[in-house]
């Protein structure tokens, strides 16, 4: 649990512009990953949902860059992979989207909570290293 309290402090601290911001929570990455969803041809997008969408791929895709470099270091290193998320190597960042959409949907209670929390809870759900 601590290694786990631990890399996700440390992924906050690398996908979060500040350590400490106020907007950072679920709700609205809830908010701007659900534009990806519901527009997929994002010509349709305004301006203003499209800079939305960005952010959330953008995140999402720093996420998993995060986990996957996490993965290549504890293997090389350790011969084994402490990580909490074992991301499959031919998932897209669309998919991982999907994911993170669906556990916030399913946890509104949280929505909340840092966001950099939620998506290592959802990805650590969906992808748990065996």
């Amino acid at each position: 649990m601590k290694r786990i309290a631990l890399f996700a402090f440390a992924l906050s601290l690398l996908l979060s512009p500040h350590m400490i911001h106020a907007q950072a929570t679920g709700e609205k990455l809830l908010q701007e990953c659900q534009l990806v969803i519901k527009y997929p041809d994002a010509s349709k997008m305004t301006d203003d949902e499209s800079g939305k969408a960005i952010h959330c791929l953008g995140y999402l895709r720093g996420a998993m860059d995060v986990y996957g470099e996490w993965d290549e270091f504890n293997t090389k290193r350790h011969g084994n992979n402490p990580s909490p998320v074992c991301l499959p190597i031919n998932v897209t960042t669309n998919e991982i989207v999907m994911v993170v959409v669906k556990y916030l949907n399913d946890y509104p209670n949280k929505l909340h909570e840092d966001r950099s929390l939620l998506v290592l809870f959802a990805l650590s759900d969906a992808y748990p290293c065996k």
